[in-house]
């Protein structure tokens, strides 16, 4: 009676396993796929969204993490640049880094 048991809970066990395999998810297609949650993947993945892409952003650890080089009150602010274009890009992304802190509910 043992072995039966053990024979039905191991053919119970395949027959999930077996279930399980036939739902698979159905693929999922994006525009742009965005690798990296920091600064420079967030706004990449939002510039692609306003352009009415379908995008995917991945990130390796869970938000608000402290691993990034922006995170937490030591963050910086750097316009001495030689290149003028990289002040220009300062200026751009300070008027976004404002309009996303107005669109959240926190204080980034």
């Amino acid at each position: 009676m043992h072995i039966l048991l053990r024979l039905g809970a191991a053919a119970a066990a395949l027959a999930a396993l077996a279930a399980q395999r036939l739902r698979k998810p159905q693929p999922v297609q994006y525009d742009v796929v965005v690798v990296g949650g920091g600064v420079m993947g967030v706004w990449s993945a939002i510039a692609a969204a306003r352009q009415n892409r379908t995008v995917c952003l991945v990130e390796k650890y869970t938000e608000g993490h402290a691993r990034g080089s922006s995170h937490g009150d030591g963050r910086i602010y750097r316009f001495a640049y030689a290149d003028e274009i990289y002040v220009d890009m300062m200026y751009l992304s300070l008027s976004y880094w404002g309009e996303l802190n107005d669109a959240t509910s926190k204080v980034l």
